[in-house]
């Protein structure tokens, strides 16, 4: 072991490293997100605003992107640790961003996709269809490509996405795979108990202890 990085008082979940590989971003359970020097192992700034735990981040050039469970998206000034942007609306934890374009896609635990405008914060698009938590997403040649806990993989058509606010968005070439097995979804439940990504379930208990905080419903 070369070097260990120490300051979180809770679960690592995510990391980013910014455009010249000299800064490591971490978002973790006790709601925060730490710089660090990345040769050194020195902490630089605490970003604090989540109210649950950051479960996913990019950067993209001088901004971060974060998504958590307290069902909001961020964007953050990498230099100073400000907040500038709240990407609302979704209803249940964020499981994946990814910035492309302007656009700001958060996949959810609601089992919906989002598409913000990366400046003004506006919700453009929906991509209803899944019936469980959107677990990644990936953008190639126009198409969306979306896939879920529900055993499903969706491709949506993104190509004029940003001409028009328009909230329905349209599924095309929807392609069906295997059902998750029971292995697997024995994994998902781990992955629920520390991420909180798990399936959108209306009796779940709302307990606000401090481990049971990584969700909020």
């Amino acid at each position: 072991m070369l070097r260990t990085f120490k300051g979180h008082k809770g679960a690592v979940t995510c990391m980013s490293m910014d455009h010249y590989g000299k800064l490591l971003f971490t978002g973790s359970t006790d709601f925060t997100i730490r710089s660090w020097h990345l040769y050194k192992g020195t902490p630089i700034k605490i970003f604090e605003g989540h109210q649950g735990s950051v479960i996913c981040m990019q950067v993209v050039g001088k901004i971060l992107y974060s998504g958590s469970s307290d069902h909001t998206a961020r964007a953050w000034v990498t230099e100073f640790g400000d907040c500038t942007r709240i990407y609302k609306g979704h209803k249940h934890t964020i499981s994946v961003i990814k910035v492309f374009d302007g656009l700001v896609f958060t996949a959810c635990g609601d089992a919906m996709c989002r598409v913000y405008d990366t400046k003004t914060g506006d919700l453009l698009r929906q991509c209803p269809g899944h019936s469980s938590t959107v677990t990644a997403v990936q953008l190639v040649e126009g198409r969306l490509y979306t896939s879920s806990y529900d055993g499903c993989l969706k491709v949506w058509d993104v190509s004029d996405l940003g001409n028009e606010n328009d909230p329905n968005f349209k599924l095309r070439y929807p392609a069906k795979v295997q059902p998750v097995d029971s292995k697997d979804k024995d994994q998902t439940k781990e992955i629920e108990k520390f991420g909180g990504v798990g399936k959108l379930d209306s009796n779940q208990n709302h307990s606000t202890s401090a481990q049971e905080k990584i969700m909020i419903e």
